[in-house]
């Protein structure tokens, strides 16, 4: 099932969460797979293959970026990126030479995070979108929180991470974070 059709016919304002998937999304405890992980920092893209000592991307604090991941099901590989501005033609031909690599791709495309009015970044997840060929397996955008998430290289599924080994309060992933600070702190797209 592709989710990209309901989500361009629900022209999302950005004014509210926004969440389109395929199952309920799972929690992970940081205490069961940070020796298995690497941590994927804002401004960076990451291209890996599943292996037992490497299983899991994480990215903390999904607030104003937006976290697109490109997973093949044939090959169990991965290119995620976590863009905190807009991509631009280079950033999305780096994206798009690491798509090349992948042998008879099956791609499942998830994109998360923004927050309430930054529409911006929608474009880029459009293009990414067309460029993959693959199947939109989930949508999560905007809304006024925090998301800390856990990607799972065998399998390609999302997981809210539970930073503190235990399920979060209400509200307690409120974001506080302003956005000329974010602003601030924005740089074009690099792969690690």
């Amino acid at each position: 099932m592709d989710l990209f059709r309901p989500y361009s016919a629900t022209a999302a304002t950005g004014n509210e969460r926004l969440y389109l998937s395929t199952g309920k999304r799972q929690h992970a405890s940081i205490g069961q797979i940070e020796s298995r992980s690497v941590i994927l920092e804002k401004s960076n893209g990451i291209s890996l293959k599943y292996s037992e000592l490497k299983r899991y991307v994480i990215a903390k604090s999904v607030t104003f970026d937006l976290l697109l991941t490109m997973y093949d099901v044939n090959s169990r590989s991965i290119n995620v990126i976590r863009p905190t501005l807009p991509l631009e033609p280079k950033g999305l031909a780096m994206v798009q030479n690491r798509l090349k690599r992948v042998k008879n791709p099956n791609i499942e495309i998830r994109a998360i995070g923004l927050q309430n009015g930054w529409r911006g970044y929608v474009k880029s997840f459009n293009d990414v979108y067309k460029m993959c060929k693959g199947h939109c397996m989930e949508i999560d955008l905007f809304g006024d929180e925090k998301r800390h998430i856990a990607i799972d290289l065998k399998t390609g599924l999302s997981y809210d991470l539970l930073l503190e080994n235990r399920i979060y309060r209400p509200g307690e992933l409120k974001n506080d974070e302003k956005e000329e600070d974010f602003q601030s702190n924005t740089a074009l797209l690099s792969f690690i």
